[in-house]
């Protein structure tokens, strides 16, 4: 299959299809940029300006009256994590030079730099296809998951700390489909620094290295060995850091301690079939995905290994992400802590992905993933990124203040419209 891959004219189509996704994150009105991501980039600029991660130069009546941020021993921090604000201090360090106030423009430089996660998603998602696929249905699969999830409707909102995680979560998926399909061992230290920075932009990527590392030890344990001691010197170097840097060990957001939560029943249904929170519900293709795998128990056998990855590695994160207190993931868009493990559940389908469409239990599959895919695609970009209603119904009264509305099936985010919105709160009075 590499070999149609070397045909000038598909760089040049996929690198198309990677700059729509840009230009469709960069077109759309639909913004959270107030929300969680609001000190990231404050932090890539102090990280250039002066190496610190303190952001004591925003003044304290401004880093007091914000939930981003918190106060120790005198020193004011963000919360969130800060694998994306290391990510992004390249571009905020250009837009300095180039004379940008970055507090000013701070949500503009989120979505530029949000534009080319998108873009690197969509050529990563299509690079691992392609180690299976031909040419097209590597494509078609790529721009489905992209514009058909979350990786559009959360990713495309704002810089969330999801983006680059999910960047370096497929470079990881990636690596290891080669090394383990392809024999190229040598790539560990590449599968060890992938893994490691999808943890430092997103804590929860933790829960996709024992899968992995487990895989390439069972398959090549002197390799496997030399990427689990390379990810626990990095790890080991982060701990160390964070103590310099924070005086904690590690900071915060990356601490077990606070997830915890007397609403975990609630939470792992909610995160599946919620209405305006469900994974099922707002991709609902995904209920098709074992049904491929029945179809084709030969390419389940064959890459059994693999599956365990893509599908133990979000089982893991499920159960985990619903021992937040606030599974319903705050002011954003549909089933938003569940985008992290959309790689390895794209990795599942491409393994299982019919390789001939010549029966017709293939066919008919095929047709109904792709009228499912379509509904997707509706959800999430055409309402997600594009129908600021859906924003506005986060509020009044606000998420965090009645997460009983992620239930309520009368008027679902997905389908919210102005019209409807306006019937919302008028029904509230």
């Amino acid at each position: 299959m590499n070999g149609e891959g070397r045909r000038p004219w598909h760089a040049v189509l996929v690198t198309l299809v990677a700059c729509l996704a840009a230009l469709t994150v960069l077109a759309s009105p639909v913004r959270y940029t107030e929300a969680d991501t609001r000190g990231t980039l404050l932090v890539s600029e102090q990280l250039v300006r002066h190496g610190t991660v303190t952001l004591d130069a925003f003044g304290r009546d401004y880093l007091a009256s914000r939930y981003n941020f918190y106060e120790r021993d005198g020193h004011y921090y963000d919360y969130f994590p800060i694998g994306t604000s290391l990510v992004a201090a390249p571009f905020v360090g250009l837009a300095i030079v180039a004379g940008v106030d970055v507090f000013d423009h701070r949500a503009q430089l989120e979505i530029a730099i949000a534009s080319l996660a998108a873009a690197l998603t969509v050529l990563l998602l299509f690079a691992v296809a392609r180690r299976f696929l031909p040419f097209a249905t590597s494509l078609l699969l790529a721009a489905a998951a992209w514009w058909g999830t979350t990786l559009a409707s959360t990713g495309g909102t704002a810089l969330w700390s999801h983006d680059f995680a999910v960047v370096f979560a497929l470079l990881a998926l990636l690596t290891l489909v080669r090394m383990t399909q392809g024999e190229q061992w040598r790539l560990w230290p590449l599968l060890s620094a992938a893994l490691f920075a999808a943890y430092l932009c997103r804590p929860t990527m933790a829960l996709l290295a024992p899968f992995a590392l487990g895989l390439v030890l069972v398959r090549r344990p002197a390799a496997g060995g030399k990427a689990v001691a390379r990810l626990a010197v990095l790890a080991g170097a982060f701990v160390l850091a964070s103590n310099l840097l924070y005086g904690a060990w590690p900071p915060p957001y990356y601490q077990p301690q606070r997830l915890g939560t007397d609403t975990f029943g609630e939470a792992l249904l909610g995160h599946l079939v919620s209405p305006s929170r469900g994974l099922l519900v707002f991709t609902p293709v995904l209920v098709l995905l074992p049904l491929f795998a029945i179809r084709a128990p030969a390419q389940a056998r064959r890459y059994g290994g693999l599956l365990v990855v893509a599908l133990g590695w979000p089982l893991a994160h499920w159960i985990v992400v619903a021992r937040h207190p606030q599974w319903y993931g705050g002011f954003s868009y549909g089933p938003r802590l569940m985008t992290d493990v959309l790689p390895g559940l794209f990795l599942a389908f491409v393994l299982v992905w019919p390789r001939s469409y010549r029966t017709w239990p293939a066919r008919l599959l095929v047709g109904a993933a792709a009228v499912l895919a379509a509904f997707g695609v509706w959800v999430h970009t055409v309402q997600g990124l594009y129908n600021v209603s859906t924003a506005a119904w986060n509020e009044v009264p606000r998420i965090e203040d009645d997460p009983a509305k992620a239930w309520d099936w009368r008027y679902p985010q997905w389908l919210q419209t102005p019209e409807r919105e306006a019937e919302r709160r008028a029904g509230l009075g």
